[in-house]
């Protein structure tokens, strides 16, 4: 984020109205890198955009990293001690689908076995 705004203020010191010191280009990077965009301080130049542009996809990246991170950390407490009763789970719902597909159980009679199951 730092070097984005240098960047940016780099770029567009003396041309941007909207960034008359490093503190402005400082509160652009802020507000892109969290993906807020208040558009009060955008870039005009080339240079400047393509600073936004890296600064964006970080961001994007940087927040999808730490909601992945706590996701799969809620996942994996949340999940019970005995975690191949899950795969057991699969297997038979699987068999049942074949038995459906080869006509042995009507559609009925797999959700219904299918509900049994996953009491």
């Amino acid at each position: 984020m730092v070097i984005c705004s240098v960047a940016l203020y780099a770029a567009e010191h003396g041309i941007n109205k909207a960034i008359d010191s490093p503190f402005d280009a400082l509160w652009w990077g802020v507000v892109t890198l969290s993906t807020v965009g208040y558009g009060d301080v955008y870039p005009i130049t080339p240079e400047g955009k393509v600073a936004a542009m890296v600064l964006m996809l970080l961001g994007i990246g940087l927040f999808s990293a730490i909601t992945a991170t706590a996701t799969s950390y809620l996942i994996s407490t949340g999940q019970p001690r005995d975690a191949s009763r899950g795969g057991q789970l699969v297997e038979e719902i699987e068999r049942l689908a074949v038995l459906r597909e080869q006509g042995s159980l009507t559609d009925e009679e797999f959700a219904e076995a299918k509900r049994r199951l996953l009491r």
